[in-house]
């Protein structure tokens, strides 16, 4: 990304871009890091139609930004963020998932809001999930984890039909939609994110774009199996597919191979095991830490400063701040209010 903007930098008006995409997604919701501290310039694109998407998300940068000693040497720079299932185009961006066609082009990949907290499901935040993982490993090592595939979702689009259709009645797979709205099915269908960690391997299958679960179920010494994936995560260029570093199997995009594939690591669980073993070291003890995502942030906003322009604190009068301090906007939840 660095690369592609060295020769046309973002300029000022470059934010200001008509944007189209996701529906629910009515405007940009700008905001400002200025010498390590956040400002929220924008909140017209504020909507509930996510929940707390993007409270998570500014609450996540605050997080990185506070917790470095040295934050007020950052660079500066003013960006928008774009918490859809899929980015907004049009303009330049921070947003959780692209894919490598050229609408996407000018698309910042931030971590998703699942990193800081996901509460509407009951997810809950990032490291308690974290921390239910490491109780269901210590009671479960590999040997002794269900030797079959699990996945569990609602079937939201083709890929997902696809993967219940070719999983169907397979004595390898313990696979099943979950309706969220039906209390018996959810009693006796429904596994926390954790509970996957008792299956020796993990289904990995698209969402709308990329999928939420994707992050959580990593973090399992577990063997995560996907297909062709799309839409592209900050952790993508951390998955290895093959050699003695492999930490992830991937099929192709019909599922054709996924029977063969199985067999295979159900005839050799040692191989099986070494993957998980990898995985164990190279995602949930090293790139999918807290300290890995606040690490992240604070390298897409060098990234990001380095090909953009250097935003202004004031506005014209250089008395009026152009936003909200995050201390501020995370209590109220707006830019503009009267006082009272």
């Amino acid at each position: 990304m660095v690369a592609r903007h060295t020769s046309n930098p973002i300029r000022a008006d470059s934010l200001d871009a008509e944007m189209t995409g996701d529906h629910a997604v009515t405007g940009p919701v700008k905001a400002m890091i200025f010498k390590g501290e956040l400002f929220v310039i924008e909140d017209k694109g504020m909507t509930d139609y996510y929940g707390t998407r993007l409270f998570a998300t500014l609450d996540a940068i605050h997080r990185a930004l506070v917790s470095f000693p040295d934050r007020a040497q950052l660079p500066s720079c003013e960006f928008i963020i774009s918490w859809g299932d899929k980015p907004a185009r049009g303009a330049p961006v921070w947003g959780y998932t692209k894919n490598d066609t050229p609408e996407y082009y000018d698309t910042w990949l931030m971590p998703d809001f699942g990193f800081f907290s996901w509460p509407e499901p009951k997810t809950g935040a990032y490291t308690e999930i974290r921390r239910a993982i490491r109780r269901v490993e210590k009671e479960t090592p590999f040997e002794k984890k269900v030797p079959k595939l699990v996945w569990r979702g609602a079937p939201l689009i083709e890929d997902r039909v696809k993967f219940l259709d070719y999983t169907q009645q397979k004595a390898w797979a313990d696979v099943r939609v979950i309706n969220w709205e039906d209390g018996n099915d959810l009693e006796k269908n429904y596994l926390t994110l954790a509970e996957h960690c008792r299956y020796m391997f993990i289904a990995h299958v698209s969402g709308l774009s990329w999928s939420g679960q994707g992050k959580y179920t990593r973090n399992c010494h577990s063997v995560l199996i996907s297909h062709e994936l799309e839409w592209r995560e900050i952790y993508d260029s951390a998955l290895v597919y093959s050699g003695p570093e492999q930490n992830a199997v991937r099929v192709a995009d019909d599922w054709s191979d996924l029977d063969a594939t199985m067999e295979t690591f159900l005839a050799n669980t040692t191989a099986a095991k070494t993957i998980a073993d990898n995985a164990k070291d190279s995602l949930h003890d090293r790139y999918l830490t807290p300290a890995a995502e606040a690490c992240y942030w604070r390298r897409l906003i060098q990234g990001y400063a380095s090909v953009s322009f250097d935003p202004e604190l004031y506005e014209a009068d250089e008395q009026t701040l152009r936003g909200v301090p995050y201390e501020s906007f995370t209590l109220l939840r707006k830019v503009h209010w009267d006082a009272y």
